[in-house]
């Protein structure tokens, strides 16, 4: 007798897969400002002022050293002058007899206050010399900077796979067992 074995084998089919891949990268955009401000730097000379005052000294008497000391000598030679001026009229008094003066009055008459004269005169003013400042400025000028940098959008892209493959291979096998004839017979 014979029998018949089937040996069956599927098929397998294998699938290998690589995903799509999509990156997307966005850098954005930087916009930037500087103010800087103006400057103004002014630059200036100061005002002078120069007073002369020898003008008004020597009107009120106050001169220059020079000056002073011939004031001084011309003033020592006229109170030299009054003084002996008035001995003399001293003496002159108390010499006449017959006018019958005392020393008593010739004293008297020397201690009297003197006639002074009041003189009104002009005085001088000082002298006044300016000399004008200046007023200057330098400007510089401030603006606005701006920094800008783009932005920008980068992408990668692969498309996804699929691969199919055979992982098996199918197959039937088909064996006879046994014997056809019989021999025993």
């Amino acid at each position: 007798m014979v029998n018949l074995q089937i040996k069956q084998q599927f098929g397998r089919i294998g699938l290998k897969t690589d995903p799509f891949v999509f990156n997307l990268s966005v850098k954005q955009p930087s916009l930037n400002f500087k103010q800087r401000p103006t400057e103004i730097i002014p630059e200036n000379s100061p005002l002078q002022i120069e007073i002369d005052w020898s003008p008004y000294r020597e009107s009120v008497g106050f001169n220059g050293i020079e000056a002073q000391q011939r004031k001084f000598n011309e003033d020592a030679k006229l109170t030299a002058g009054q003084g002996i001026e008035r001995r003399a009229q001293e003496g002159n008094a108390l010499g006449h007899i017959e006018k019958s003066i005392s020393i008593a009055q010739v004293v008297n008459n020397a201690i009297q206050p003197a006639k002074k004269d009041l003189e009104l005169v002009n005085i001088e003013p000082a002298r006044f010399f300016v000399r004008e400042g200046s007023l200057k400025w330098s400007v510089e000028l401030g603006g606005v900077v701006g920094d800008y940098t783009a932005g920008s959008v980068s992408t990668e892209f692969r498309y996804g796979k699929v691969q199919s493959y055979l992982e098996r291979k199918p197959s039937i096998q088909f064996h006879a067992v046994g014997e056809i004839f019989d021999r025993k017979g």
